[in-house]
């Protein structure tokens, strides 16, 4: 594998014949073997896609340490839009989708914002609990990165070492 900014080059051997068959080829010197390359997404080996309109994920609860949230996503075609809710689904004044800048085309740590990120600091110093909701819309994401504390609800044990 080639590391690149972007992706990563990787390279396979590939065979006609079956596994079992290799040895056989082998010892009769034949050359049967191709070299293919490929490239995968950095940090992208798995997504969720939205490729027949809209779609949308939420978070277990979360305890947010910094008022930092970024996506790993591609929507060429369509667009991401982020919201927080309490631990009820009840989306939080100023953080909802209508509040989010509409993140849009391919990036590996696009920064998620609402308005002048007044209301997110709030709901950070205040230590309280949230979901993230996270609408797609043609769009495919591949993971949502901060620094968080998780729990299935507010009353569960906490968990740092995800």
């Amino acid at each position: 594998m080639i590391e690149r900014e972007q992706d990563m080059i990787v390279y396979a051997t590939a065979r006609v014949e079956e596994h079992h068959a290799i040895p056989r080829i082998i010892e009769s010197g034949k050359q049967s073997a191709v070299l293919l390359s490929g490239t995968l997404r950095k940090h992208g080996f798995v997504g969720l896609l939205s490729n027949r309109g809209r779609g949308e994920i939420t978070t277990e609860c979360l305890l947010i340490d910094r008022p930092e949230i970024s996506l790993n996503v591609n929507a060429p075609l369509g667009g991401v839009r982020v919201q927080l809710c309490d631990t009820s689904y009840q989306p939080l004044p100023g953080c909802t989708y209508d509040d989010c800048r509409e993140i849009q085309g391919d990036h590996l740590n696009a920064d998620v914002l609402w308005g002048d990120g007044a209301a997110f600091r709030k709901v950070i110093e205040a230590k309280q609990w949230v979901r993230i909701q996270v609408e797609l819309e043609h769009a495919e994401i591949f993971s949502i990165n901060t620094d968080c504390a998780v729990a299935i609800n507010h009353k569960a044990p906490i968990r740092r070492d995800l």
